[in-house]
């Protein structure tokens, strides 16, 4: 039987509507990945800072101490002691802000991999692996366009549409068909005893009501649609890798900048202590230089986690398979 290619482009139709399906069930579980990713990075994020808003805590908690001893021996007034009680306070404050925070990115955590919001979390920190190799924005953009789920279903969802346009196109055309038969039967008053036999047809719709041509119509206009679709979605994804690699080489300066803030941080610290203690400083001079180290660790962990979420983006821009990725760290970039 010949139908000028019906029922090829109808089961070519349904293969490519499968394979969508199948890719945008690995598109959903790549932005699960994600977002797993990003929660996980909060989580580690949360608890530097947590032990960065502890250590603040220490160092006022020492300041005061300090003040004390001072005001006993009538080297300073009372006002360096209150100064420093209300300093202390304000910090302790923050890091139970800080502590709730890091026990909300805990419970997200453990919602995400459907476990009770309560349930204790051993994590392993990340900020000393080397981040991967930022790759050229050339190489990006063409592993964008290969592999992001996206395009992928998009393209499958063309080639479904075309087809059906094929087999719709083909109604206008004649089914032809062909059978054959081949029959035995023994029987001694029949001569011969086997019989074959074969038929040939043809059948034409030729009364549908132009609903043929209608249904070709509209079968067009939706594969223009996509076809504008695809085109709009591949500018999209173009500017989304554009964007990432703009935040992972930022993310990555921030770094180096802030890392040497902590330095020059500390030891503004150690020379004001220095100082209050030989009666050369003041007390505000030290509760300024505790805040000033504590804002650049602050900015430092914020910076290199940042470098984290930059990445996972990067990557989920390009099309990666972020459980790939990350189920190997040791995957280099494309």
């Amino acid at each position: 039987m010949t139908d000028f290619g019906r029922t090829t482009s109808s089961i070519r139709s349904a293969e490519a509507a499968a394979r969508a399906q199948e890719l945008a069930t690995g598109g959903t579980r790549n932005e699960a990945a994600l977002e797993f990713v990003l929660a996980y990075v909060a989580l580690l994020e949360s608890k530097r800072l947590l032990s960065v808003t502890g250590e603040e805590v220490l160092q006022f908690e020492a300041h005061l101490a300090d003040a004390e001893a001072r005001y006993q021996e009538g080297i300073v007034t009372v006002n360096d002691v209150l100064q420093a009680k209300v300093t202390l306070s304000d910090a302790r404050q923050r890091n139970l802000r800080v502590k709730g925070l890091n026990e909300v990115a805990a419970s997200r955590v453990n919602f995400l991999l459907l476990r009770p919001l309560s349930d204790p979390i051993e994590i392993e920190d990340v900020a000393d692996l080397a981040p991967l190799d930022r790759p050229d924005p050339a190489t990006a953009m063409t592993w964008a366009e290969e592999n992001r789920y996206e395009i992928r279903v998009l393209q499958q969802q063309v080639e479904a549409k075309t087809e059906e346009v094929r087999s719709l196109n083909a109604g206008h055309y004649p089914t032809f068909f062909l059978s054959a038969g081949y029959a035995y039967e023994e029987n001694e008053y029949r001569d011969p005893e086997d019989n074959l036999s074969l038929a040939a047809g043809l059948s034409w719709d030729l009364y549908s009501g132009g609903a043929t041509r209608a249904a070709v119509i509209q079968g067009d206009a939706a594969l223009e649609g996509l076809l504008q679709e695809q085109r709009k979605l591949r500018e999209q994804v173009r500017l989304q890798v554009t964007d990432t690699l703009v935040r992972f080489d930022t993310a990555r300066e921030r770094v180096a900048v802030t890392e040497q803030a902590v330095v020059q941080a500390r030891e503004s610290l150690r020379l004001q202590r220095a100082m209050y203690e030989e009666g050369e400083g003041t007390a505000t001079d030290v509760t300024d230089a505790v805040t000033r180290l504590t804002v650049a660790e602050r900015n430092y962990w914020t910076a290199l986690y940042g470098v984290r979420r930059a990445e996972a983006q990067l990557l989920y821009a390009m099309g990666r398979d972020l459980a790939d990725v990350y189920g190997d760290r040791n995957a280099a970039m494309p």
